[in-house]
């Protein structure tokens, strides 16, 4: 009888799917095979200033429209512009919003040194705060409107109800991404990834911070 031989074929390392992972990813550091190492968070960021550059462009335009319509009264005396006698709700609103940039960024702080119950408090605030500013809009527009300002009522009203609902719906975005990340805090999973997030929704909330105090002051303080 002759020998029969059996040849074993090395097993490859460094290509193939075998090195790769189960979803031809580079490593198995995570579910599914993916590598940490081939995130980045950077991309968290830039997304986010780009959204955010978006957003400043159209307040700019509408910022532009309204100066302009403002000098137009100036120069050839139109009745139709009538000020608006500001609701001292907002006076309330500018300092909700403000106290809730403190929490955001408390919020932050917590995050990066580990203090999970402090993180989810203060975001856990900001959201109340967001919502409690968002119901002193609401509360502002029916002041309005009790005594018969609406938005075709003239061109101040038209650019403060404008105005101020562009900045309402784009918080709303940011209530949203403060639950969002909240939620994600919960499980201490893909740190990197988790404070990025917190990042950049502190850097939206700012954004709509400051984007209201300079609202403000143009609708009430330059008309």
């Amino acid at each position: 009888m002759g020998t029969t031989v059996t040849t074993v074929e090395p097993v490859k390392t460094g290509s193939g799917i075998g090195a790769l992972g189960g979803n031809g990813f580079k490593g198995d550091g995570g579910p599914g095979g993916r590598d940490r190492d081939d995130y980045q968070p950077e991309k968290y960021r830039i997304g986010m200033w780009a959204g955010l550059v978006s957003i400043l462009m159209l307040f700019v335009a509408l910022t532009s429209a309204y100066i302009f319509r403002l000098k137009w009264r100036s120069q050839d005396g139109l009745s139709d512009w009538v000020p608006l006698v500001m609701p001292r709700i907002l006076w309330l609103n500018t300092a909700v919003i403000l106290v809730s940039s403190l929490t955001i960024d408390a919020a932050r702080r917590a995050f990066k040194r580990g203090a999970d119950d402090l993180f989810r408090r203060m975001m856990t605030f900001s959201t109340v705060l967001g919502l409690v500013f968002l119901a002193g809009q609401v509360i502002a527009f029916r002041n309005l409107a009790a005594q018969g300002i609406f938005i075709k009522s003239n061109p101040h009203s038209s650019f403060f109800y404008l105005l101020s609902g562009l900045h309402g719906l784009h918080l709303i975005g940011g209530i949203l991404g403060i639950c969002f990340v909240t939620l994600k805090g919960i499980r201490r999973q893909y740190e990197e990834r988790r404070g990025a997030a917190v990042d950049v929704t502190a850097i939206y909330w700012h954004f709509m911070d400051g984007l209201w105090i300079y609202l403000f002051l143009l609708l009430f303080f330059w008309n």
